[in-house]
């Protein structure tokens, strides 16, 4: 089954700063399969994604990849590590330091009004949010060129707040 490429922007954001911030620890590799674990920004949950280069699939335990196939940031964080999406670090230090639950809370996981939030905190530091877009949206265009599929069963999310 294909894996439905990140529905938001902000996806990509959280995860270029999950690498920045480095909470994503690499685990084994058993059978040609990279394991990882990746820490949410609240620091309440672990996420558990792996990833088969050689057969193109990839699988995380967060919320949206259960309930949708969608790829999210934890799965994205992994292949920004592993260099398969080009990661520029100079857009993970910008977006450094969002508190991204607490933002979707507030915001009842309106992600556009928490990108506008983000983008215009980050603005006002010194990030073109043009050049943001252009680099999200390359991003974008590499997975899909990937087609990524699924890489076994889901697996429930982890329990948290």
């Amino acid at each position: 089954m294909k894996r439905q490429l990140p529905s938001h922007i902000t996806k990509y954001y959280e995860a270029l700063w999950c690498i920045w911030d480095s909470r994503l620890v690499l685990g084994e590799v058993s059978d040609g399969i990279i394991h990882a674990t990746v820490v949410s920004s609240s620091r309440w949950k672990k996420y558990d994604v792996s990833y088969d280069q050689l057969h193109h699939s990839i699988m995380s335990n967060d919320n949206s990849s259960y309930r949708k196939g969608e790829l999210w940031y934890p799965a994205l964080a992994l292949l920004l590590f592993l260099d398969v999406l080009d990661y520029q670090s100079d857009y993970g230090e910008a977006l450094s330091g969002i508190e991204w639950k607490p933002l979707n809370t507030i915001n009842n996981n309106n992600f556009d009004l928490t990108q506008q939030q983000v983008e215009t905190q980050i603005q006002s530091q010194w990030m073109n949010i043009s050049s943001l877009h252009l680099y999200c949206d390359s991003l974008q265009h590499t997975l899909e060129s990937l087609h990524l599929e699924m890489l076994g069963t889901t697996k429930k999310p982890p329990i948290g707040n």
